[in-house]
């Protein structure tokens, strides 16, 4: 199938590398989309309506799907995939925990060897990469059974009031808060739902990577959501002495990394979220998925140009469908006057577009390349009769009327062609181009004054009403 003019410019080099290069991303451009058109195919439900588009309805999400040749993506893609299925399923947490914990060991080593003296250093180190259950098991070793009980109770209950009141119990009792180490303290304002600067010189999360930082603020929190931590990030208009010390002493995230922003775009603050760095047909999948999110058909728009440019008309017919129902129509109606269509039935069947639709698309074609006898023949083959009457009528035959046998006869032809021989138009036309041919002398003052009654009504249409006249004066010579 070819859309004619869709090919982008083949780019012109002397480099055969280079050329090579951009070929196989090319390659693996359209292998990918073909592959995301046909999963999302398959993942929606559609129902066919009569002379208008299907009814369209998305199958239960399971975006796992969509999880295929991540190598070919670069590193920040393939975690902006894997993590919006990750999201789909409810489980960010475990995402992030995953993602960090190649880091837990390295991390481990650098503070036992740092921290010598201070065993609640590996307590917070495996709270920081939320290893809960490890993080409870070393507390219980170091002897604060009380820390122990609250880390592993707080997987399912919120303790944070609780653990805040605890903590301000044992800063009012002589000597007993004053000797817990710098760790030990983390550990408990950790749980507590504290990350900042909570004492002089304290900040909790201070030599913490950024991504455990946002891993803490929702392994430790009764929401998902970043508001929290974007407000520990965000700058007080009036000098705060606590928040800018915390911003000071804490690793700030990578604005360009795009899970980052895919996270905060679904949990916190998606202004942080620049979408038009994100893939397009991810862009597509969230618009039709999350449209309470994506409310604009810009980026299925975007898809379905990229679709075009790549030749996968047909998907972009498909693309074109979501979106705003009261746009989906011309979007699709457009597609189609615009394709040369070789397989019509993989259009209706598959797609279920309605059968008018794509013969009215070719009729439209064949009229702006002036081919009135192909639009004629295209809209009897689609059975829109009315619409075949008038191009007959206003087109095909005023541009071959001609008194001379061939051309009578070429014209009498189309007209026979008609399928409704009984319309009374199709029998006035038919009348006269047979009596011009065979010239039936008795019959000639009555189809003089059907054809001048007719042109009579066809005095705002310039084309019929000129030939309805040649007509009229043929027969009077």
């Amino acid at each position: 199938m070819m859309l004619s003019g869709s090919k982008r410019p083949t780019i012109q080099s002397n480099s055969v590398k280079i050329k090579s290069i951009i070929g196989t991303e090319r390659r693996l451009k359209e292998k990918r989309a073909e592959k995301i058109m046909t999963t999302f195919y398959e993942q929606v439900n559609i129902t066919p309506k009569p002379d208008d588009l299907p009814l369209l309805e998305l199958k239960q999400t399971d975006f796992s799907k969509y999880l295929f040749d991540l190598d070919d993506l670069d590193r920040d893609q393939q975690l902006l995939w894997e993590l919006t299925n990750a999201l789909f399923e409810n489980r960010p947490l475990d995402w992030l925990r995953d993602l960090v914990k190649p880091g837990l060991e390295d991390t481990l080593g650098q503070f036992r060897k740092q921290y010598t003296n201070d065993p609640f250093s590996t307590v917070f180190v495996y709270l920081a990469y939320g290893q809960r259950e490890r993080a409870s098991d070393e507390a219980r070793r170091a002897g604060d059974f009380k820390l122990s009980m609250y880390i592993s109770h707080s997987a399912t209950k919120d303790l944070r009031a609780m653990m805040k009141e605890q903590i301000e119990i044992f800063q009012k009792t002589p000597g007993e808060w004053s000797e817990y180490s710098e760790f030990r303290k983390k550990c408990w304002y950790v749980i507590a739902g504290e990350f900042g600067l909570v004492e002089t010189n304290l900040v909790v999360t201070e030599g913490i990577s950024w991504q455990c930082i946002i891993g803490m603020h929702l392994w430790y929190s009764p929401s998902a959501s970043l508001a929290e931590y974007n407000e520990t990030r965000r700058v007080p208009v009036n000098p705060n002495l606590s928040q800018m010390t915390t911003l000071k002493r804490t690793a700030a995230p990578d604005k360009q990394c795009l899970w980052y922003q895919l996270l905060q775009w679904w949990l916190g603050d998606p202004g942080m979220a620049h979408l038009d760095s994100w893939p397009l047909d991810l862009l597509f999948l969230l618009s039709v998925y999350l449209p309470d999110r994506i409310q604009d058909d810009a980026f299925i728009e975007q898809w379905r140009d990229e679709l075009e440019k790549m030749d996968k008309v047909e998907w972009a017919l498909f693309a074109s469908q979501f979106g705003k129902k009261d746009k989906a129509a011309d979007r699709v109606k457009y597609i189609l006057r615009n394709g040369e269509w070789e397989d019509q039935d993989r259009l209706v069947q598959q797609f279920q577009i309605p059968k008018k639709w794509i013969y009215i698309a070719k009729s439209l074609r064949a009229h702006d390349d002036w081919d009135f006898e192909a639009e004629y023949e295209c809209l009897i083959e689609g059975e829109l009769l009315n619409e075949a009457f008038m191009a007959l009528l206003h087109f095909l035959l005023p541009k071959n009327f001609y008194c001379t046998p061939t051309a009578l006869r070429t014209g009498l032809t189309y007209i026979m062609e008609y399928p409704d021989q009984e319309r009374p138009d199709i029998q006035l036309l038919k009348e006269a181009y047979m009596y011009l041919i065979n010239k039936q002398e008795e019959k000639k003052d009555d189809l003089l004054q059907r054809l001048q009654e007719y042109s009579s009504l066809l005095e705002n249409f310039p084309n019929a009403h000129q030939l309805i006249i040649k007509l009229i004066n043929a027969i009077q010579d």
